[in-house]
């Protein structure tokens, strides 16, 4: 995953082999990035994510809470609650300790049956 804190661009890369060809879902929606006591991004949540987008992931439950991360071993994972609409990348393990939220323009390139790259912008809150 890459992330540049000064201007907020974040490319996330998945590892899983996708084959076939780049089809892009993009939407206007809500995203939160969390961060451990470092700085070091743990997680991204997609609130409100398109059907189109949950169904190609695979499923989870988000049973976070607010200030938590529950990434498990490093690597970028993606996962969907179809209950709740709700998507998270995985970047990092560790404890959350704040977290950025903004309402952006959210890029997802998606290969056959699986997620390939996402690409968003959170600027700095004021």
């Amino acid at each position: 995953m890459d992330w540049d804190p000064k201007s907020g661009f974040l490319q996330a890369v998945f590892d899983a082999l996708a084959t076939g060809p780049l089809v892009r879902i993009g939407y206007r929606g809500e995203v939160w990035l969390t961060f451990d006591e470092r700085d070091r991004l743990l997680g991204v949540d997609l609130r409100d994510a398109p059907p189109a987008l949950l169904a190609l992931l695979p499923p989870g439950h988000q049973h976070r809470y607010f200030w938590h991360s529950t990434a498990r071993g490093d690597g970028v994972a993606c996962w969907a609650d179809r209950s709740t609409g709700q998507a998270w990348v995985t970047a990092a393990p560790g404890l959350a300790h704040h977290r950025s939220t903004a309402v952006t323009d959210i890029e997802v390139g998606v290969r056959t049956d699986r997620p390939a790259v996402l690409r968003l912008h959170v600027p700095a809150n004021p």
